[in-house]
């Protein structure tokens, strides 16, 4: 679904949610759907260290739903030392 087809967007961040994304995206689309709004829901896994990241892999994909999953460490260090930080983000679609 390109951008100018939407009406709405959903993004939902995820950390440690996997228990219930299922039940989440079936409502979304649920309430949503009668309304003939062009929508789409983007689950966005925040570096949760549980499933949450395999279950949004695991839900039924459709034009409707897809999922970001962000990784990021941070190394902080005492006196003058830098900051390191590094982020990945996988997209699913």
């Amino acid at each position: 679904m390109s951008a100018e087809q939407i009406d709405l967007s959903i993004v939902v961040p995820c950390y440690r949610s996997g228990d219930w994304l299922g039940e989440l995206a079936e409502q979304v689309s649920a309430a949503l759907e009668p309304s003939g709004l062009r929508f789409e829901l983007v689950l966005v896994n925040d570096a949760s260290g549980d499933e949450t990241w395999n279950v949004i892999r695991r839900l039924p994909v459709d034009s409707t739903l897809s999922g970001v999953s962000i990784c990021f460490s941070i190394r902080v260090s005492t006196g003058r030392q830098c900051v390191e930080c590094s982020m990945l983000a996988v997209n699913w679609s």
